[in-house]
């Protein structure tokens, strides 16, 4: 074998062996390489479709009774998508679990939200089951000196309605003005449907270090107000007090203007019954005069003693109800627990009470 062939052969075979090794280390290369490579990210749902996905989950929840489930879907959509609707829903569940203080904050905020705001029927409902937990919790008019000091009550941070005031459930509690370090506090004992007012002073830092150990901070004692005529001037970025609480926050004020409205419409009545009775009496009168030319005597005495009849129930009736309007503002506040007190609304979806049409 000449010299040029004993190269060629030589050459084949090197080519031959780099093609094996090379169809041998080309898998464990791409598969090296896949190892390495990051997945691809999987597609995250648009916000609206987890807001839709949240308020069905809700909305099922609510429907099986599952109050604490449907309040958690709730916020968690109201968190992405705020609203009336969701502040409803929120207000609606806190209810039935009997948590009276965000239930009456969160349907007192769906009230008044713009954000696809409540038709007149979901208005209505609302606003008589917000009724029925304001029955159930009490409110503070909290006024602080420094106007910004932060609230606390029992060590959290105070829950505000709109109008500034601070929701609590009855029984005692701590309310506490805090400014930097320097801190006052006063104890107290609210009732059900009332409103209180607290007034809180913190001591300046020059105050604070001059006061010896056994002062204490500056705290006036709480005070029941009259809800149906009270106003209060707002101060401070907190809002510490409302400028004018609702008339419908009065527990124990004057009867209502319905209840004098009856009085007077059986006191009209009683006039008018009496006034026909006397017409009766003279004809009567008359008939008896006449003898035995009146041919109708029975009806005439008869029609008589009827309007007499009436004319006795009705005062008696009116008397009654004059009576009972001047003792309203002494009659029981709250004789059902709003904890166990129906709401005024359904359960279902698509429907008009009580559905969440999102």
């Amino acid at each position: 074998m000449t010299s040029a062939a004993r190269t060629s052969s030589i050459r084949w075979r090197l080519a031959v062996l780099c093609a094996a090794i090379l169809s041998l280390a080309a898998p464990a290369y791409v598969a090296a390489q896949g190892s390495d490579a990051s997945p691809a990210p999987a597609p995250t749902a648009s916000p609206e479709a987890e807001y839709r996905k949240l308020i069905a989950a809700a909305v099922r929840a609510f429907d099986q009774g599952r109050w604490a489930d449907a309040h958690r879907l709730f916020v968690e959509s109201h968190a992405i998508k705020p609203s009336a609707r969701t502040l409803r829903g929120i207000g609606l569940s806190a209810y039935k679990m009997g948590a009276l203080a965000e239930a009456y904050t969160a349907l007192e905020a769906a009230l008044a939200s713009n954000v696809n705001p409540l038709q007149a029927s979901l208005r209505s409902e609302v606003a008589s089951v917000h009724t029925l937990a304001r029955r159930g919790v009490a409110l503070l008019s909290v006024y602080t000196k420094p106007t910004d000091a932060q609230i606390t009550v029992d060590g959290d941070a105070a829950r505000f309605d709109i109008r500034g005031h601070v929701v609590v459930t009855p029984g005692p509690h701590v309310v506490a003005a805090t400014l930097d370090d320097r801190r006052v506090d006063n104890a107290i004992d609210v009732e059900a449907g009332t409103t209180f007012e607290v007034r809180l002073t913190v001591p300046s830092a020059a105050e604070t270090v001059a006061a010896s150990p056994g002062d204490s901070p500056s705290a006036t004692s709480g005070t029941a107000l009259d809800t149906a005529s009270e106003s209060a001037s707002t101060g401070g970025a907190q809002a510490n007090a409302a400028a004018h609480y609702d008339a419908s926050d009065s527990a124990r004020g004057s009867a209502p203007w319905w209840a004098w409205a009856g009085v007077g419409a059986l006191g009209a009545a009683s006039v008018a019954s009496l006034v026909l009775w006397q017409t009766a009496a003279r004809s009567a009168r008359s008939c008896d005069d006449n003898g035995p030319t009146c041919a109708n005597r029975s009806e005439v005495v008869g029609a008589r003693d009827a309007w007499l009849g009436l004319t006795l129930g009705l005062t008696a009736a009116t008397i009654g109800a004059v009576v009972a309007t001047l003792l309203w503002p002494w009659a029981p506040a709250h004789e059902n627990s709003p904890r166990t007190a129906a709401a005024s609304c359904g359960i279902g979806f698509g429907s008009v009470a009580c559905q969440f049409p999102f």
